[in-house]
């Protein structure tokens, strides 16, 4: 299974070029997320929490309160659409 390393300013992560397909998409993409989840190995609780936190979709009590699985969902949501869109990126720049 072909992989990819995703970087941020907390963490680097590698995940499966099929998750991060399957991950971002029309509709609801949580179930995606659940089951991909599963397959990857996430950082530390609190690297999670400071990247989600910087998004500024969720506050720190908001990211505090949530349990293990639903940072992992979010964060690999996210990894899924930076995926995209780097995708999109390259190809207008070819354009």
């Amino acid at each position: 299974m072909e992989t990819i390393i995703m970087t941020t300013s907390y963490f680097e992560m590698e995940i499966s070029i099929e998750a991060l397909e399957a991950c971002y998409h029309a509709g609801d993409c949580y179930q995606d997320c659940v089951d991909y989840s599963e397959k990857v190995d996430f950082p530390e609780r609190p690297l999670m929490v400071e990247y989600l936190r910087d998004t500024g979709a969720w506050t720190l009590d908001e990211l505090t309160d949530m349990d293990e699985a639903d940072l992992q969902i979010k964060v690999l949501w996210l990894m899924a659409g930076d995926y995209h869109d780097d995708i999109e990126q390259r190809n207008l720049d070819i354009d």
